[in-house]
């Protein structure tokens, strides 16, 4: 007969662990004791149980004296509380700590406060009174906060990876003056990683053929402080501008509020709130665009209930509060919600300054003497107005500007403004923007309306722009979207643009539609009009029509007026994640060419390959006019402390994981987002190269393949909490990956049951403690062992000590086991 115990978890791991035990084994019976009780050993007992009060709050200690009393460790439990309750109730607690430590059931009913333990669930709940409680904060949305798992590893001092995208081209036939032939190969390489907590980044292209065979394109390094959201550049800076500003190339020192560095970035953008005051306990319904999007039962007490679940747009939202005595309340408002509108007292802003440095002909041109400034801040005000302010500066020219974003009922208004001045004269630029989107809710979609109004002066002009310029006068342009059925959406669009001096009128319209015929089956048509000085206007009607066969594989056709395009296309993605084929053709025709287009891509743990070739036939002769072949490699190699790994491309952070030496070379596999499929694995070429990302939990699972009977391989994945650019070195296994199982017995040879303890090694002071619990038989199973010796101490009065040696092997059965030596440690 196999039975499960349940183990707390290992020191150092996030999860709980099952072991099967064989329990048709003798075992030694207590003897009978009366019907009820709780604690049949004689002696008091402690265990770790977890505390819930309307869910559980934590784990906390609790005595079970021999007479069936139970008390609470009493830090446990105000720790536990604490985050939940007044300063004042904090301080009540307290008071009624005893001498030893505990808090009883009676003393803390005399402050109010419940404790119920519950022998079958191994559980205690606490009740807490109204008047104790602290105003409570429900975060409401699909991405309101969590806790975040304990990080099981740190990344390394130094790490480094380079991405590289090598080209090789064989040019058959040239029409545009390239020389025919096998081409030297190219490389884009990106050389990043980090030196402590700063962050480096080298952009570089290798091309023979170029002006400059090798061209740096960017190099700079990089200081983030999550705690503070912000990041600190200095290099070749990637400015980023607002409103009317333009993105200068700049060699300098920038600082920006960056919100991506947190988790709770997205606390940023403004969502609404309301606060609520229960009597008694209450139904909460929230109700928004006439669906409901939560229902809650909560206690009574003061609720902030932040983060309501909105969509994107205008929102009418409905909480609906019903009491168990059936009194009924409606609250009723809108909304408007939108990622440009950032929360009241939320602000972000960007400073760059430097020089000059332009890219140029494949090389970056420090211009020492021309300064730069780039920049701009923006606040939320209230939750439905933001306010910003930005500014831009060269020797020659300055712009400033203004903007404002509001949420209203009926949609974002948005307004900038900007002056801009130079040598040659002073501009002004204005720009208001207004968007509806609410929901559509019986055709399950969204309606949006869209429309821009923008002006410029003569001589408006950014700070690079220090020539003349002609510009538009006046430019509008406004697209209204919805859905007709469920199957049937379209547009419709027009814009319409001012010219002063000879740039003459521009307008044009458009009206597109798409049809869903079914699951697989997806149509596409349109027209669109515009005008043009250079050649007339130009009129092009479209269709096209897109066919799934499966999950993979698509066929897309289609056709336009304009220049009398036909297209045909094929294509199919890979089944798997690595070791498969991608595919596509496609041929298309015009009134001048016919040309034919073909690519396939191999997805390997080490990297992908790649082969395209196109031709293009001149239709008048039927010539090939232009043709050509090209071999591609994507891929990475990574070094994070002593471990090297060649891998797919890394676009942010990375970990290297291979086995212990203990798996005997076994290949680890680092699952994806199918448990039954691998991302990457470990091999003959060094171990798993993993893609993660930077400053939110990163969680790694892993597995061995034919795992030993018995190896103890941990938790299954590795929790991380990644800096940008960062590496990890991680292995799986270790030395202590035993499991022992058996029973406990005390000197008087009854079984020691429910009790816990830890377990420790008399060979290696610098060994992992392991956890160690006991079942209601006595019955015992703890991993993380090694061969040796090992001591394990049960808590309790008396606590209870056994020594055991752990043989060669995986898996130690250790039998029934009694003290050592019928020692007891006061």
């Amino acid at each position: 007969m196999i039975a499960a115990l349940w183990l707390a978890p290992n020191a150092g791991l996030a999860e709980t662990v099952s072991y099967m035990l064989n329990v048709d084994e003798p075992i030694v019976t207590a003897p009978r004791v009366a019907e009820g009780r709780i604690n049949t050993s004689g002696q008091s007992i402690e265990l770790v149980v977890p505390l819930r009060e309307r869910g559980p709050l934590g784990q906390v200690s609790v005595l079970i004296g021999s007479d069936d009393a139970v008390k609470v460790r009493g830090a446990d439990l105000i720790g536990l509380v604490s985050r939940i309750v007044t300063p004042a109730a904090v301080e009540q607690l307290r008071s009624i700590v005893d001498a030893d430590g505990y808090i009883s059931p009676a003393a803390a009913r005399t402050i109010g406060f419940d404790l119920t333990f519950d022998p079958a669930l191994l559980d205690l709940a606490v009740s807490i009174p109204v008047e104790a409680r602290q105003r409570q904060t429900l975060g409401l949305g699909f991405d309101s906060s969590v806790i975040n798992p304990t990080p099981s590893a740190d990344p390394e001092p130094f790490s480094l990876y380079l991405n590289y995208r090598a080209s090789l081209d064989y040019v058959h036939v040239s029409e545009g003056g390239r020389e025919e032939g096998l081409r030297a190969p190219r490389f884009d390489i990106d050389l990043n990683g980090t030196v402590g907590k700063v962050a480096f980044e080298n952009l570089l292209t290798v091309d023979p053929d170029a002006d400059e065979e090798v061209q740096r394109n960017a190099s700079r390094l990089i200081y983030d402080q999550p705690d503070k959201i912000l990041r600190w550049t200095v290099g070749d800076l990637f400015p980023e501008g607002t409103s009317f500003q333009s993105a200068p190339d700049i060699a300098g020192l920038s600082v920006q509020r960056l919100y991506s560095l947190s988790p709770s970035d997205r606390f940023v953008a403004s969502r609404s709130s309301r606060t609520i005051t229960l009597r008694e306990e209450s139904n909460i319904e929230i109700r928004v665009n006439g669906a409901l999007a939560r229902t809650l039962t909560l206690a009574p007490g003061t609720y902030d209930l932040r983060d309501l679940p909105l969509t994107q747009g205008a929102n009418a939202v409905e909480i609906v509060i019903e009491s168990l005595s059936g009194q009924r309340e409606v609250i009723l408002f809108d909304f408007f919600s939108d990622n440009t509108l950032l929360a009241p007292g939320i602000d972000e802003f960007y400073a760059g300054v430097g020089i000059q440095a332009p890219r140029e002909a494949g090389r970056i041109d420090y211009q020492e003497e021309e300064p730069v400034f780039s920049g701009f801040y923006r606040r939320g005000i209230t939750e439905q107005i933001t306010l910003g302010a930005n500014a831009q500066a060269t020797q020659d020219a300055q712009l400033v500007g203004g903007e404002m974003v509001y949420g209203g009922p009926w949609g974002l208004t948005a307004l900038d403004i900007a002056f801009s001045n130079r040598d040659e004269g002073s501009g002004y630029a204005a720009r208001v923007e207004h968007r509806l989107s609410r929901e559509v809710p019986q055709l399950a979609g969204r309606e949006t309306f869209d429309v821009s109004v923008e002006t410029r002066s003569q001589d408006f002009a950014a700070i690079e722009n220090l020539g003349g310029v002609d510009n538009y006068r006046l430019q509008i342009a406004a697209r209204y979207a919805r859905p007709f059925t469920e199957t049937l959406s379209g547009s419709i669009g027009g814009d319409y643009a001012v010219g002063r001096d000879q740039l003459e009128d521009r307008y044009g319209a458009s009206a597109f539609a798409s049809w869903r015929v079914n699951y697989d089956t997806l149509v596409n048509f349109g027209v669109t009009y515009a005008s043009n000085s250079l050649v007339g206007a130009e009129t092009n009607v479209f269709i096209n029509l897109t066919r799934r066969f499966g999950s993979r594989s698509t066929l897309s056709v289609g056709a336009e007026s304009q220049n009398g395009l036909l297209r045909a296309g094929y294509s199919r993605a890979p089944e798997r994640m690595l070791n498969d084929w991608g595919f596509s053709a496609d041929v298309t025709r015009t009134d001048d060419a016919f040309g034919f287009n073909g690519a396939a891509t191999y997805t390997t743990n080490r990297g992908d390959f790649e082969v395209d070739h196109f031709t293009v036939f001149d239709d008048a002769r039927g010539d090939i006019s232009s043709q050509q072949t090209s071999l591609r490699a994507y891929g990475s190699i990574a070094m994070a402390g002593s471990k090297v790994g060649v891998g797919r491309r890394i676009y942010d952070s990375f970990a290297l994981v291979d086995g212990h030496p203990t798996l005997e070379g076994r290949r680890v596999l680092i699952r994806g987002v199918e448990a039954i499929e691998e991302s990457a694995y470990s091999d003959g070429f060094g171990p798993a190269v993993v893609p993660i990302g930077s400053y939110y939990p990163q969680t790694v699972p892993y597995d061995v393949e034919n795992l030993p009977l018995g190896y103890d391989l941990g938790s299954g994945l590795f929790q991380l909490l990644p800096r940008f650019h960062s590496g990890y070195a991680l292995t799986v296994g270790s030395a202590y990956n035993v499991t022992a199982s058996g029973q406990m017995v005390d000197p008087q040879a009854f079984p020691v049951s429910l009790r816990t303890g830890e377990a420790v090694s008399l060979d290696d002071p610098n060994a992992p403690k392991a956890e160690v619990v006991t079942n209601r038989s006595g019955r015992f199973a703890v991993s993380g062992l090694a061969p040796g010796r090992w001591r394990i101490t049960l808590r309790g009065d008396p606590a209870l000590v056994y020594d055991i040696v752990v043989p060669e092997g995986n898996l130690f059965r250790a039998g029934t086991i009694s003290p050592s030596s019928g020692r007891r440690v006061p």
